[in-house]
């Protein structure tokens, strides 16, 4: 939408550099005491990691590159990988046989060859495995 110049207020030059602080603008510019910080370092020493492990980032760069030479377009096997990564290593629970059956259907319903289908369960049977 067009905005009419005519219709906005100008502040003057003068007016914005006479502005003190707010009390919010001084509170952040204050350092964080000890106390507060010792207790964001023993917050992060319990917060669980939701990365993906090692041998689930070489399953997902396969899944990737196999997907980009089956469906010929780069966009869509990157987008199915990243979905793939969500229902396998959600980071409540490890990769197991029901994580593995959403996959597989969900990429089933995105036409992805029963071939690729087939490798890719072999592949993530085997990560189950070596997780148990």
């Amino acid at each position: 939408y067009a905005i009419d110049p005519d219709l906005l207020e100008e502040v003057p030059a003068d007016d914005l550099d006479d502005e003190a602080p707010s009390a919010a603008e001084e509170e952040l510019q204050k350092p964080l005491s000890p106390s507060l910080v010792a207790v964001d370092e023993e917050s992060d020493c319990e917060t669980a990691s939701t990365a993906t492990s090692r041998s689930g980032a070489v399953l997902l760069r396969w899944l990737e590159a196999t997907l980009k030479r089956s469906l010929g377009d780069d966009t869509a096997a990157e987008s199915l990988t990243m979905c793939v990564d969500v229902v396998l290593f959600d980071g409540t629970t490890p990769i197991n046989e029901e994580s593995l059956d959403s996959a597989v259907e969900m990429l089933r319903g995105e036409a992805v060859s029963e071939e690729v289908l087939v490798e890719f369960a072999c592949h993530a049977a085997d990560l189950i495995a070596e997780t148990q």
